[in-house]
């Protein structure tokens, strides 16, 4: 009952408030107000409470269930680098953006938050 507690409290009410925070935090070091930062946090957090319901159960079970003990913190902090990548994807701005050098060629192009090539413009 105990573990379950726990999984039930880390999915919640840890993970709600640790993605709202980490949401208003990059909106008001980019700039914006807090207003805007907790009215992105009620825009968002739905969806990135659901990619985390499909993210992390599964980590936990390869951790307990394949990774020896030993190497589990080295597993848990690689997982969490790419959770912090799905985290900024998700919270990015709304639309793409295209960076374009003076040649008239796109050095860069950005779909939500994810690189989709260089293409001639």
């Amino acid at each position: 009952f105990n573990r379950l507690y726990k999984i039930f409290m880390d999915q919640t009410l840890y993970i709600s408030v640790k993605c709202s925070i980490y949401i208003v935090a990059v909106n008001v070091l980019s700039g914006e107000s807090l207003e805007y930062g907790i009215d992105n946090v009620r825009t968002k957090i739905k969806d990135v409470m659901f990619t985390a319901w499909k993210f992390w159960p599964l980590v936990h079970c390869v951790t307990y269930g394949v990774i020896p003990a030993r190497h589990r913190i080295l597993w848990v902090n690689c997982i969490d680098l790419i959770w912090n990548a799905i985290l900024a994807q998700k919270t990015s701005g709304d639309g793409g953006e295209v960076l374009v050098d003076g040649d008239g060629f796109a050095n860069l192009a950005i779909a939500d938050g994810v690189v989709v090539g260089g293409d001639i413009l």
